[in-house]
């Protein structure tokens, strides 16, 4: 039985050390390390195109980002209008108060507005109720964890 080869550092890997096996790869442990900051990856990694990253290198570098903080969204989140929004970030443009997905306003086909600020805008009615005008939740990116 021949012996198994680090694929990153091309050296034999002993028998007896230890090593991480994944996508039908062997890695020396002090080898397996993220592929942007070059933090050793113990139990938590992504994958993309045959490279291995921490988590937080890798929701830096591919997930979708929000439109208004500009940081990775990993988890759920809300569309509207082709943009994409942390739950927490998708507010109200004037004043800035978080909105609900099912409770925000429109004002001439402009939003997300919370009541208050619609009220201001319009005099008192509102020209359209948000719930029902196009934002909704999403999942996640889905990035595979080792």
């Amino acid at each position: 039985m021949s012996a198994k080869t680090c694929d990153i550092c091309r050296n034999a890997i002993q028998p007896g050390s230890k090593y991480k096996t994944t996508n039908l790869q062997n890695f020396h442990k002090e080898c397996f390390k993220c592929a942007q900051c070059g933090k050793l990856l113990e139990y938590e990694y992504c994958e993309s195109n045959g490279k291995f990253y921490c988590s937080r290198d890798y929701d830096e570098l591919f997930a979708p980002k929000c439109d208004k903080c500009f940081k990775g969204i990993t988890e759920e989140h809300i569309q509207y209008r082709g943009k994409k929004f942390h739950n927490n970030c998708f507010s109200c443009l004037k004043c800035g108060k978080r909105v609900d997905v099912d409770n925000f306003f429109r004002v001439e086909d402009k939003g997300p507005y919370c009541e208050p600020c619609a009220d201001t805008l319009t005099g008192e009615g509102h020209s359209g109720h948000g719930g029902a005008h196009g934002a909704s939740h999403q999942g996640g990116h889905g990035a595979v964890h080792g």
